[in-house]
This record gives C-alpha cells, structure tokens and sequence, in this order.
C-alpha cells in the first residue's frame, strides 16, 4: 500500500532544499522524500506553501557576475567605495534571506500548532462526548437501580400490608 504523501513532507523537503540555496521544484522533492507524490500531489502541495510564505526569488539566485569575452568579471563597482556599498547590499540580502528562511520556519511551527491546536480541540470535544454519554448512562442506570429498589420496598410493604391485615383478622376472630 502506498503511502500518501502529506503537506507536512512537501514543505519539509521544500524548506531543506531552500535551505541549500535551491529552489524547491517538483522534482527536487520527490527526490528528497524518496521518490513518492505524483506531480499533481507535490505540485498543490508545493504551491499551497508558497502562497503561505512569501519569499523573494533572490534568495534562491547564485548572484553570478557577468563576464566579458575574455572571461574576466564585468564589475560595475569599480572604486574602493562602490566595492563597499556593493558588500554591504550583498550582505544586506543575505541577512534578508536569513530572515525570510526564519520566518519560513516560523510560519511553519505555527502552522504545526495550529494542526495540532485542531487536533486537541476535536478530542477534548471527543472527551466532552464520551463524559455527558457517561453522565447519561449513569443517571440511567442509577435511575433503574432507584426504581428496583422502590419496586423492592413496595412489594415488601404489600407483604407486611397483608401479614397486619391477616393478624387483624385472626385477632378479630378470637375476640369474639
């Protein structure tokens, strides 16, 4: 029997192959979970994630540098200065694709919470369920132990109705 590949996976190997500077693609992911999921499965999976989480393509680009014919880097930062401005852009981006990746993960633990969250929430409403079918089924039979007992004593009281009323009786006989 196959097993269904689950949202939590997509993202998981989606998020691993983010992480490693790629961008996720259907076929990276059935790969990473071990070539399970048909296109269609992956590809919704795949999609659902990324309208959840909003990342910039350049955070998954090689920032490659142009080069002229003679394969030397074409730089427009030429100066001292533009060099640092340059550095500094470049880790600015980086810092951002730090950020948008915690934020990915961020997202993704809340997301998990609030699975979970649901999940709690139908078996407290399952326990609620089961305790008042409990509750009920206990007035039940309390309520019939109550009437046995009441039908016990009534019959009891007949019988010693009837004893006095024959005694009354046997004692009016030898009275007269």
């Amino acid at each position: 029997m196959k097993k269904i590949v689950t949202f939590e996976e997509i993202v998981n190997a989606a998020e691993l192959i983010t992480a490693k500077g790629d961008n996720p693609t259907i076929e990276k992911i059935r790969i990473s979970i071990g070539s399970r999921g048909s296109n269609s499965t992956i590809s919704k999976h795949l999609n659902n994630w990324r309208k959840n989480i909003p990342i910039h393509k350049e955070c998954y680009l090689n920032h490659a540098k142009p080069v002229n014919e003679n394969g030397n880097s074409l730089n427009k930062f030429n100066n001292v200065e533009n060099i640092n401005i340059k550095n500094q852009l470049d880790l600015l981006k980086e810092q951002y694709c730090k950020a948008q990746h915690e934020l990915i993960n961020a997202k993704n633990k809340l997301f998990s919470l609030y699975k979970y969250q649901e999940a709690w929430q139908k078996e407290k409403d399952q326990y609620i369920t089961d305790l008042k079918q409990a509750h009920k089924i206990s007035l039940e039979v309390l309520n019939e132990n109550y009437n046995n007992n009441i039908n016990k004593l009534e019959t009891k009281l007949n019988l010693l109705q009837d004893k006095i009323e024959k005694y009354i009786t046997n004692s009016i006989f030898f009275k007269t």
